[in-house]
């Protein structure tokens, strides 16, 4: 058991929905070339962008500052580009047959792609840490590729010959997608390789883009006036748009901060739009009416960024999504929402409104953690401890987790939200050494601590709570005499040796203080307590003998604190 599995079952949160307001700033990329494609944002604060027509890789920052640099193959047309799992920017070469990377300070390399005249268009990051990538070309070009980050290419045939396969995008499923432009289909592949094919029934409109959405969908753009939406078990749903003129077209997609999905209108006005899957559309008309937005992305900043072009200017775009002043509530320690202080290095929980964008609710994700590294805002919302940065591992528009920041300061701390460049006022906590806290099930089972047997069948866990409590599939038994159960926790104070800040790490930290524990009034023999995983404490207790059947109250202590009343361990005799 890990915090993250923990925190599918301890969070249970609504969302909000409200009108969305944005603010547009163009910046003229004109000395570049005539095409600027594809768009991403690097882990460098900038946002990179191809430029096909001159073969050449853009970086602008947030204030506009552009740098270009040329690809070593004269004439390669790079097209899809993405942030690598390596933190430097991947793209690929549709005329050149090659897959690109560039660093932040620039430096280039290029590595041949195995199939001749390949096409590839589109490229993603995937969850295994390698990149994946479609090549267009028909016949034997009709691939998905993979390439690790040292440039090892594995390439996968399409079932569909001359599938075309354009745009691709990670699915929520832990696979691959991608849209067939030559065969009317989406596809799915899993890092092993195996692909499945979902026919479209509009065979009038070939596809183009793909992305994630924040439903749990995959979105994708047709030419013509339809967008589509395809779930992990393959259901199809369409979208008629209402675009500016009959022959104008979806282009670019990119999921949204506020629960939206957002596209690019192509050979219609200039404006980008929104839809939900409830269907509700708006449309923003860009300044300048006479550009043509074409591939989007989303920022870390939370913002939008698209690529623009028109007969005699090129632009970068960027539609900053605003939203209200966030305000703080309450902060408290992440396992126990009435304890109000927290400690260094341990799990937050802020709450309050207009915290997140409206309508989001994730936790970080293996896209978010590059290198090991905690990320420091999700979907540009972002919190700072006395100044100092806080790890943010969940975000929603009431509800905040994260990671402190390694304080050992003690005494009234000042917590800030930003959301969406809109910062809250400062409220105040309590830091301290100690606050230990003991996680709990989600509501109706918030009584029991948050415990699990540690093996069981086929090496499963086997969570501490009454038979069939948690749900059918979710197994579960009370506690007997002499089991050991692994108890999850936060708040228990400095471990020796200290884990490395906001880095992920597999290794186990003891507590410097001795951790005491009590079941139903016995002691309890501690075998062991300290940080397994990011801010997340274990205590490995063995569950006394003589205690009746029932409900066993749980109480932990640490440098003379003791946890939370009122949770409980549920005991078979």
């Amino acid at each position: 058991m890990n915090h993250f599995r923990l925190a599918a079952l301890l969070l249970s949160l609504a969302t909000i929905s409200s009108a969305q307001s944005i603010t547009f700033t163009e910046y003229p990329i004109s000395t570049l070339g005539f095409n600027p494609n594809y768009i991403t944002a690097g882990l460098d604060g900038a946002i990179w962008f191809t430029v096909s027509d001159s073969s050449k890789i853009g970086r602008i920052t947030t204030v506009g500052a552009v740098t270009a640099y040329a690809t070593p193959t004269l004439n390669s047309s790079p097209q899809g580009i993405t942030t690598g799992p390596d933190g430097a920017i991947w793209f690929v070469e549709f005329s050149g047959n090659k897959i690109g990377r560039i660093t932040p300070s620039g430096a280039i390399a290029e590595y041949e792609i195995p199939t001749p005249i390949s096409g590839p268009m589109g490229i993603t990051a995937g969850p295994d840490g390698a990149l994946w990538f479609t090549e267009n070309k028909g016949g034997v070009g009709s691939k998905i590729g993979r390439i690790t980050t040292a440039g090892d290419i594995t390439e996968y045939a399409t079932p569909t010959p001359n599938s075309g396969p354009y745009g691709i995008a990670a699915g929520p499923d832990g696979a691959i997608w991608f849209v067939e432009y030559g065969a009317n289909k989406i596809g799915r592949i899993t890092m092993a390789g195996v692909i499945t094919e979902f026919a479209l029934p509009l065979v009038l409109y070939n596809s183009t883009q793909i992305t994630a959405g924040p439903d749990g969908a995959l979105w994708f753009t047709q030419f013509g006036s339809r967008l589509g939406r395809i779930t992990t078990g393959g259901t199809i749903s369409w979208y008629d748009l209402q675009l500016s003129k009959p022959f104008a077209s979806a282009g670019g997609i990119a999921r949204g901060t506020d629960g939206g999905v957002w596209f690019t209108e192509q050979g219609g006005s200039a404006r980008i739009w929104r839809i939900t899957s409830a269907g509700p559309m708006a449309r923003y008309d860009l300044p300048d009416s006479s550009m043509v937005p074409k591939a989007i992305t989303l920022s870390p900043d939370g913002a939008l960024w698209f690529t623009e072009i028109s007969g005699v200017a090129r632009k970068i775009g960027r539609a900053a999504l605003v939203f209200p002043t966030p305000t703080i509530a309450a902060v408290g320690n992440a396992a126990d929402e009435y304890l109000r202080t927290i400690q260094g290095n341990s799990w937050v929980a802020i709450y309050g409104a207009n915290l997140a964008p409206p309508l989001s609710g994730r936790t970080w994700g293996a896209s978010d953690i590059i290198g090991g590294k905690l990320p420091l805002s999700l979907d540009g919302v972002s919190v700072t401890i006395n100044g100092k940065s806080a790890f943010v591992e969940y975000i929603s528009p009431t509800q905040i987790n994260v990671l402190a920041p390694d304080e050992t300061t003690t005494g009234p701390a000042k917590v800030v939200v930003t959301n969406g460049g809109s910062a809250s006022g400062a409220f105040l906590t309590q830091i301290e050494i100690y606050s230990p806290a003991l996680f709990t099930f989600s509501p109706p089972d918030q009584k029991y601590v948050a415990a699990i047997l540690p093996s069981g069948p086929n090496s499963t866990a086997i969570y501490v709570a009454p038979i069939n409590a948690l749900g059918a599939g979710v197994p579960s038994r009370p506690s007997r005499a002499g089991d050991i159960v692994e108890v999850y926790a936060a708040g228990f104070g400095p471990v020796n040796p200290t884990p490395p800040p906001g880095q992920v790490f597999f290794d186990a930290y003891p507590t410097v203080a001795a951790v005491t524990v009590t079941i139903g009034g016995l002691d309890s023999v501690v075998l062991w307590a300290g940080l397994t995983s990011v801010g997340l404490y274990q205590l490995n207790v063995i569950v006394p003998a003589g205690l009746p059947g029932g409900d066993a109250l749980v109480v932990a202590t640490a440098g003379g604190v003791q946890s939370q009343g009122g949770i409980f361990i549920p005991v078979q005799q």
